[in-house]
């Protein structure tokens, strides 16, 4: 289990030493893991986020530093006095999903919380505007686990889904202002599973579903659920989308997110990285 992160919301560090990305402990199964605040896997060299600025709609690709978090001096000099757009959001598990939005209105606006953390949003209407997605995938899954930090301004928010569009079978967590409910399409019979956990100030969300039994967590309180998914093939990957569409509630922030294709709880795994969801975030605290 790894340690757990400093008070201020940063990757880990080992002994004072080389650098320890928050998910090294984590690789195992990892489909995919996105965040713009931080770099959670050491081995990851690459960009965090490409931006688009307002001003002009140029493009760049904007960095981690060497303790592991968001280059904020970079990005705030290259926006200026303008606005930053996510463009692509870096898959930092090695494999290459990244979230692209292409269309400048479609574009969640990257923004900053009162602890300088760095997030996504859904500025103006939102729900029909906001989306990113990884498509063209072809992953065998049936046991999985969501990872993700995310707050609702509004009633509801669909931080990250997968999608079989052979099956049009849909695994999403959602995350509402007053409680969460993850969805599970069950094409079988056509009907929708949801687990629930009440909460107010809702941020770090985990949900396992497989062989160990479905489980989710909220901050540190646990409940279980009653439906397991059966085999299919993951196409997409997607922020802000569900059945297709857009499902990204104005304003709700979006700070990091991650797939594994194996059921991670219940088990130790699962209660570290619900921990984790709280440790990386100050204002999942």
């Amino acid at each position: 289990m790894p340690a757990l992160g400093n008070a201020l919301g940063l990757p880990y560090r080992k002994n004072g030493l080389g650098f320890v990305g928050a998910l090294d402990a984590y690789l195992t199964n990892l489909v995919a893991v996105y965040s713009v605040n931080a770099k959670l896997v050491a081995s990851y060299n690459g960009s965090a986020i490409r931006v688009r600025r307002s001003s002009d709609n140029t493009l760049t690709d904007i960095g981690f530093l060497g303790n592991g978090s968001f280059d904020a001096t970079s990005y705030l000099a290259f926006i200026g006095g303008g606005n930053g757009f996510a463009h692509t959001v870096y898959d930092q598990s090695g494999n290459s999903r990244n979230q692209v939005q292409a269309t400048a209105a479609a574009q969640p606006q990257i923004g900053v919380d009162g602890n300088g953390q760095y997030y996504l949003y859904a500025p103006g209407a939102g729900f029909g505007t906001t989306r990113m997605q990884c498509t063209g995938l072809s992953i065998a899954c049936t046991d999985f686990t969501f990872w993700t930090v995310a707050s609702a301004a509004a009633y509801a928010f669909a931080p990250i889904m997968t999608r079989d569009n052979a099956l049009a079978k849909e695994r999403t967590i959602m995350n509402y202002s007053t409680s969460i409910a993850p969805t599970f399409q069950d094409n079988a019979t056509g009907t929708v599973a949801s687990i629930g956990s009440l909460g107010t100030s809702v941020y770090s969300t985990i949900w396992s579903a497989g062989s160990g039994g479905n489980k989710l967590s909220n901050r540190l309180s646990t409940t279980t659920g009653t439906r397991t998914p059966v085999a299919s093939t993951i196409n997409e990957l997607n922020i802000g989308a569900n059945a297709g569409g857009t499902t990204w509630a104005q304003n709700s922030r979006f700070y990091l997110g991650a797939l594994w294709s194996e059921d991670k709880g219940p088990s130790a795994d699962f209660a570290a990285l619900a921990t984790l969801g709280q440790t990386l975030i100050t204002a999942a605290q």
